[in-house]
Formats: C-alpha cells, structure tokens, sequence
C-alpha cells in the first residue's frame, strides 16, 4: 500500500490524490461507454489531469515507462483520444 506521512497522521496515498481530483470526473470516468477504464487505467488518468510527468507516474505506480506508454494508448482508445493526443487536457473538457 502507498503511504503519505502529513504530519503525525499517515494516509493513504491515493485517498490523497483523489481528494485533489473532482469527484465528477472520476464518476464520468467509471461510465465511460466503450471498455470501462479499469482502476491502473483510472490512476493513471487522475495522475494525467494533475499533469504528472511520464516519469513519476510511472514511478508513483510501479510500473515501467513502456507499460505506462501501453496503458495510456489504451487509454487513449477507450476515451477516443487521438493517438498522440494529451490525456489530461481531455479529461480537462470532461468537466
């Protein structure tokens, strides 16, 4: 599990993430029609609409640049986001 330390209080990193992201787009992203974004693919997202880079979100998830860059083509294809298309700047028109 990913931890953050705020001061004497640990917390679950993702609890903190998603309380950085309005709780609109995350429902929009669980209704999305074509293949339901599964919750990797729902993290990645939230880390895009924040404007994470490449490097730390594929750090943050544990995963490797290649898998981030399959992740988010996938991504790409379920939202219908072009091919080289910016994943947070669309998510952005979601609300």
């Amino acid at each position: 599990m990913n931890n953050l330390i705020f001061g004497q209080e640990q917390v679950d990193a993702w609890a903190a993430i998603y309380r950085l992201i309005p709780g609109k787009l995350i429902k929009k992203l669980r209704k999305i029609p074509r293949d339901t974004l599964d919750n990797t693919e729902i993290r990645i997202c939230c880390m895009h609409y924040l404007k994470a880079d490449h490097s730390d979100i594929a750090r943050i998830l544990n995963i490797s640049g290649s898998t981030l860059y399959t992740n988010n083509s996938h991504i790409r294809q379920k939202l219908g986001i072009e091919p080289k298309g910016n994943i947070g700047e669309f998510l952005e028109t979601l609300l």
